[in-house]
């Protein structure tokens, strides 16, 4: 669930719904819930409203001039390089449109960054798409820019694939934890690249003594904050005790000892079972076969090494009552 109008507590549709089915949860939209948290961490980010105001100008000089498009395509084929038109920045869901936006600018660099000087030099190009021109390349040739815009390609990459990773149906949140610590590439790839130099893809950038330094903090900052409204945003799924024991299905955060793995579970799913108890009890549920279920559904994984929730799930529907 999402807009307010579905989760408001006195009139929204949970509300609603609850007074019918009161067993019934309601959980905002894990993936619209992730590109909230990166918004409200990154909104305030000065680079990053810079990048976007660049991306936005961009966008308009190739979109409503098709002179200027076919020339860069024209450009593309000389250099033999591959060219599309350049992304529109807005969109329903903000992270997949800027990421393609930022993708697009940093692997057609090459072509982009000589075409928009030419632009600049030309007199046949108005005012106005000249000082787009110049904005951009302002942006490109500066070294800390790249640096934050290489940065929010890893950091883009990861979201957009947890993004996609949320939306699958056998996804809980413990695999998101691992998944997130996963390094990028692309900022590596930047700093290998240019190393204690200026020159980047041909283009020789405007580089200050302390810029790396002053990025690696300002990219500690970034993280550190984009975590803390991770964990904000994503507190209700540990704190609401119902969704807390939902995760004892996910095979991968049981424990390995045989010892500790008798004990694991039950008191979540005895809280499963009575939260819904109302919907179980007026279905012939056999509430006192739960446990003893548990106990081989607990011994068949084992026994068989699952680690996954589709596995899982096979296995329960052979059981009558989990």
């Amino acid at each position: 669930m999402g807009p307010v109008y579905n989760v408001g507590r006195l009139n929204g549709v949970l509300a609603k719904l609850h007074v019918e089915i009161p067993w019934l949860l309601g959980v905002h939209s894990i993936a619209h819930r992730l590109e909230l948290s990166v918004l409200d961490a990154l909104k305030h980010e000065e680079q990053l409203e810079n990048v976007q105001e660049m991306l936005q100008g961009f966008y308009k000089h190739y979109h409503y001039s098709l002179k200027a498009l076919h020339e860069l395509k024209e450009l593309a084929q000389l250099l033999d390089e591959k060219i599309n038109k350049p992304v529109y920045l807005r969109g329903t869901r903000w992270l997949p449109h800027i990421s393609r936006a930022l993708t697009f600018m940093i692997k057609s660099f090459s072509v982009i960054y000589p075409h928009l000087e030419n632009t600049i030099s030309e007199n046949t190009s108005s005012v106005q798409m000249r000082g787009r021109a110049r904005n951009t390349v302002n942006v490109l040739r500066n070294f800390r820019n790249l640096l934050f815009i290489h940065l929010m390609l890893d950091v883009l990459a990861v979201f957009k694939a947890l993004s996609l990773l949320f939306q699958r149906d056998n996804i809980v949140i413990s695999a998101f934890r691992a998944f997130i610590a996963r390094p990028g590439k692309n900022l590596q790839d930047f700093l290998n690249e240019v190393g204690d130099g200026h020159i980047y893809k041909g283009v020789t950038l405007t580089r200050m003594p302390n810029d790396l330094n002053a990025f690696i903090r300002d990219k500690q900052r970034m993280v550190t904050t984009v975590i803390q409204f991770l964990n904000s945003r994503f507190e209700s799924l540990d704190s609401d005790p119902v969704l807390a024991a939902g995760k004892i299905f996910y095979p991968r955060v049981w424990p390995e000892s045989v010892e500790d793995l008798a004990a694991c579970g039950e008191a979540e799913v005895d809280c499963l079972v009575q939260h819904f108890r109302p919907a179980l009890e007026g279905n012939d549920f056999d509430f006192a076969a739960v446990a003893g279920e548990w106990s081989a559904v607990k011994a068949c994984v084992s026994a068989n090494n699952f680690r996954h929730l589709n596995q899982l799930k096979q296995l329960l529907e052979k059981f009558n009552v989990l």
